[in-house]
């Protein structure tokens, strides 16, 4: 089902970013079991059918993908990704930023505004 809404760079995004739940875990020193990639939930909402409209939805931490599906065509709104950490400092993913494209798009932009 996710990868049915996304778009194959898509997907991979979405699951690196679920993957980061994992350096989470070290990072915090979690014990307790918050930080765990298989915390990600899936909602379907009415009949699944080839013909019919329903939905489903994505939400796990720093993910969160809602679509709807009508007469078998997949569309995706609103949606939301988050990286945390945004960039892997240590260990064997060092310097991984999973949204880097994004993040540096904005922060240029936000360089680029006046004061005023």
């Amino acid at each position: 089902m996710l990868a049915a809404g996304l778009s194959r760079q898509g997907f991979i995004k979405v699951n690196t970013i679920i993957s980061l739940e994992e350096v989470l875990r070290v990072l915090e020193n979690d014990t307790r079991g918050r930080r765990d990639p298989e915390k990600y939930h899936f909602s379907v909402f009415g009949e699944p059918s080839l013909t019919g409209v329903w939905g489903y939805r994505v939400e796990g931490h720093h993910v969160s993908l809602h679509y709807t599906v009508v007469r078998g065509k997949v569309t995706g709104n609103p949606t939301f990704l988050g990286a945390n950490p945004a960039e892997v400092r240590s260990g064997p993913h060092k310097g991984l930023r999973v949204l880097r494209a994004e993040e540096d798009r904005a922060r240029a932009l936000l360089e680029s505004l006046s004061e005023t």
